[in-house]
């Protein structure tokens, strides 16, 4: 394996076409402005260790590199910056195999990065994008990992369309780990559309306008140990902390939840009747802690006309309620009820126990 260090200026199409295949190429400190390349496969793309390598865009240029058959490609502590991603597009897009290690993705268009199958992202940022900071189709095997995601869709896309942290779609067996996900204009973290299998746990997602985290239009997800609150403050309708939506086979377990007082609902189950819509069946919600900070935000199952199988239920959680008086939760009918008549009605949280009170304080830290 060749190395070849380069300074700031110099092309990387060039270097990359005079050299062989699994080339490690240093990038030196400094501006690198309107690069594109095509990479070859196990070639590695190495930036300064204090992060000062940033390509940018220059607000100009549509992306820096996109699916090219390339992989097993390795992209580090890079800053990527001010590319004119159109929308749905990440200022790298599509590539397939790669890994990206501690890199940032920040101020481009539309997406910072566009993953496919196969890729991980391990630390890094990605931050202040027009629409989101990670979008993803058919990434199956994906793993994103311990990453900073914030402050996307400054461009104001539609919060119910594509936007906010991360969305994938049509992917099965991700996982999305440890992520700092907070402040982003829409969802935290959404697999929306013929996802499957995927594991969302040890996340700290917080203060995003939005659904916190969202699993919609899809089967099998393990959502667990995640720190959620202040969710949900200025979507198109309250955002719920986790919303699992016209979706089955959720096991929603071991979360530390926080309904922010004014607007925003707590974990909710939602069967609707649209195209593409998977049964609302099996979708089990245990041994949470879910805190409401005021009399406002719901808890639950409802339904707007979409299929409701069996095996759905909320059980050995506990709640935190501001008043004892509060109507939190519902089954089925979207109305809320109070904690006595809500259980007696459904036979819903019978192990489950109510406080009076503020929660303990939760044990997740931004990273």
């Amino acid at each position: 394996m060749s190395t070849v260090t380069l300074s700031a200026g110099e092309s990387l199409q060039a270097a990359i076409d005079g050299n062989p295949e699994g080339t490690v190429f240093v990038l030196g400190a400094g501006v690198w402005h309107q690069q594109q390349f095509e990479a070859k496969s196990h070639d590695q793309f190495v930036g300064d260790a204090h992060g000062g390598t940033v390509l940018t865009g220059d607000d100009k240029t549509s992306v820096l590199t996109s699916d090219n058959g390339a992989t097993g490609v390795v992209f580090k502590d890079i800053t990527v910056e001010h590319y004119a991603s159109p929308l749905q597009m990440g200022a790298i897009h599509g590539v397939v195999g790669w890994s990206f290690i501690d890199d940032t993705f920040r101020d481009n268009a539309a997406g910072g990065l566009n993953i496919g199958h196969d890729t991980v992202v391990q630390g890094g940022h990605y931050i202040d994008n027009g629409e989101a900071g990670i979008l993803g189709y058919k990434a199956n095997n994906a793993k994103v990992i311990g990453a900073e995601i914030a402050g996307n869709n400054t461009a104001g896309n539609s919060m119910d369309w594509e936007a906010g942290g991360l969305k994938l779609t049509a992917s099965s067996n991700v996982q999305l780990l440890d992520n700092y996900v907070h402040d982003n204009h829409g969802d935290g973290l959404w697999g929306d559309i013929a996802d499957q299998n995927f594991t969302i746990a040890g996340n700290t997602v917080v203060n995003n306008a939005y659904h916190g985290i969202q699993y919609e239009i899809s089967s099998g997800a393990s959502i667990h140990d995640n720190t959620v609150s202040g969710n949900g403050g200025s979507g198109p309708v309250p955002g719920a902390q986790i919303f699992i939506s016209s979706s089955g086979g959720a096991d929603v377990y071991d979360n530390t939840v926080t309904v922010p007082g004014g607007r925003g609902d707590g974990i909710v189950v939602q069967a609707e009747s649209r195209p593409g819509a998977v049964a609302t069946a099996n979708d089990q919600v245990h041994d949470n802690t879910i805190a409401f900070a005021g009399s406002n935000g719901v808890n639950g199952l409802r339904s707007f006309g979409g299929t409701v199988g069996s095996g759905n239920s909320f059980d050995h959680n506990t709640y935190y309620v501001a008043a004892s008086g509060d109507a939190h939760w519902m089954w089925l009918d979207p109305s809320a009820k109070g904690w006595s008549a809500y259980r007696s009605a459904t036979g819903q949280d019978g192990a489950s126990t109510l406080h009076v009170g503020t929660a303990p304080a939760p044990s997740g830290k931004p990273r």
